[in-house]
């Protein structure tokens, strides 16, 4: 059986959604499928995030990537991007902010929908995939693959979703309301030809089933996940000297206020500090990834920028190896309460306590995060905070037994459980 996937976010891009893209191509090919990847050239791919030499590593050797070029707003990007030093933050920031974001339909990469179309019209002649596999966001590729199945109405599509598109509760970009009207127009009438829709969450499954109740029997929740093997050949940092006897609290990830919120702890920590100025000796708080300049600016505002510290964005494998050598993994929980962030699952896969603050009620998150015994889980309030790290820092806590390899290996959340649930649906969707 063969898989044509049309994706923005693959290898060599180190990025969560390329994570899923790449490990669901690793084990559909093992699986015994065909697979081809359509995506950008590397040079786009690597625009905003650094290449992931795992990642690369992962790509079965047997799979054709099809490379595309991006379109004029990219290549214009990139050009400015060689020419100004800002970091990645504030580049984003600045194009977030920009008038003309509302205007690029259905999202900034909607001028590489031509390129992208093209060549999924060579491969589908060419190739011949039963089953054509489209990965959002951005939804530009899911625009292209109900262009292609409009044409090409034999073929099986899957849409798999990250994020979810029109009825999404927390956006980084500007979507005033004639936005969100059209984009639940376009989405509504691409939905109308898909064959079937995956995404990660429950609440999101439920979330489309009434923004469109024709999905109903045509939607199903594949989550993200963790390569098992991949985190235990990591090796942890070994720690400088001095910093053996202090607490480290790790983040991974991107951190922007559109979705999450990081003040309340921000505030304990540093209402901690007024309390016990020793604690800037005994803490460490690190915040490794793309943290949005705003965040920046609170914490370097605030008595708490004396034990937080900044780690630029690097591969997974140096982001595993940071969480690895922390004592507490920590988590924000998403404002939208219907997603959980991709590097959750990393965090399973580690074994190491998570100490996650809730925005919101029914956050799918919790749920994840309570498959580790080890989890703390408070309410996103400065004086829960404040009273837990109090407790951590002064008087230990009871720790449950730390999960063991195999129970972490037996997780529902191992890639290979995972993609076999796709290799289940595309065998199901030919089938029918």
């Amino acid at each position: 059986m063969k898989i044509l996937m049309v994706t923005a976010n693959f290898a060599p891009r180190g990025a969560s959604p390329a994570i899923r893209t790449v490990n669901l191509v690793k084990y559909l090919t093992a699986s015994g499928f065909v697979v081809k990847v359509i995506t950008y050239d590397e040079k786009t791919l690597t625009l905003f995030s650094p290449p992931d030499p795992i990642l690369i590593s992962k790509v079965p050797a047997g799979v054709e990537v099809v490379r595309v070029h991006p379109g004029p707003l990219r290549k214009y990007l990139s050009k400015r991007m060689r020419h100004e030093e800002r970091s990645l933050s504030e580049w984003k920031e600045s194009i977030n902010r920009s008038l003309m974001i509302s205007l690029l339909i259905p999202d900034p990469h909607v001028d590489a929908m031509v390129n992208f179309f093209i060549h999924g019209v060579r491969q589908i002649k060419d190739f011949v995939p039963d089953i054509m596999l489209t990965h959002g966001y951005p939804f530009s590729m899911h625009i292209v693959g109900s262009l292609l199945k409009r044409r090409y109405p034999h073929i099986r599509w899957i849409a798999d979703y990250g994020d979810p598109w029109s009825g999404n509760p927390v956006s980084e970009l500007p979507r005033p309301r004639w936005r969100q009207w059209l984009d639940y127009r376009l989405e509504e009438t691409m939905l109308k030809v898909v064959d079937w829709v995956t995404v990660t969450t429950e609440a999101t499954k439920q979330l489309y089933e009434i923004h469109f109740p024709f999905l109903v029997g045509r939607i199903s929740v594949i989550p993200m996940g963790f390569d098992h093997e991949e985190i235990k050949a990591v090796t942890p940092f070994p720690r400088p000297p001095g910093e053996e006897s202090r607490i480290w609290f790790v983040y991974t990830g991107r951190l922007y206020p559109e979705a999450r919120d990081p003040k309340s702890f921000i505030q304990a920590v540093a209402t901690l500090i007024q309390k016990d100025p020793s604690v800037v000796n005994r803490l460490r708080v690190f915040l490794v990834g793309e943290v949005h300049p705003t965040i920046k600016r609170l914490i370097c505002g605030a008595q708490a920028r004396y034990v937080f510290r900044f780690v630029k964005w690097g591969s997974v494998a140096e982001s595993i190896a940071w969480m690895k050598t922390a004592d507490y993994l920590l988590l924000f929980g998403n404002k939208g309460g219907i997603q959980v962030p991709g590097k959750v699952y990393q965090y399973i896969g580690t074994g190491k306590p998570i100490f996650m603050t809730v925005e919101v009620e029914k956050d799918p998150t919790v749920k994840v995060v309570l498959s580790n015994p080890l989890s703390i889980i408070i309410k996103n309030e400065s004086s829960q905070i404040l009273a837990r790290l109090i407790s951590i820092l002064y008087h230990g806590r009871a720790v449950a037994p730390r999960p063991v390899q195999s129970e972490i290996e037996n997780s529902p959340y191992v890639w290979v459980k995972i993609a076999h649930e796709f290799v289940k649906l595309a065998k199901d969707l030919v089938d029918a």
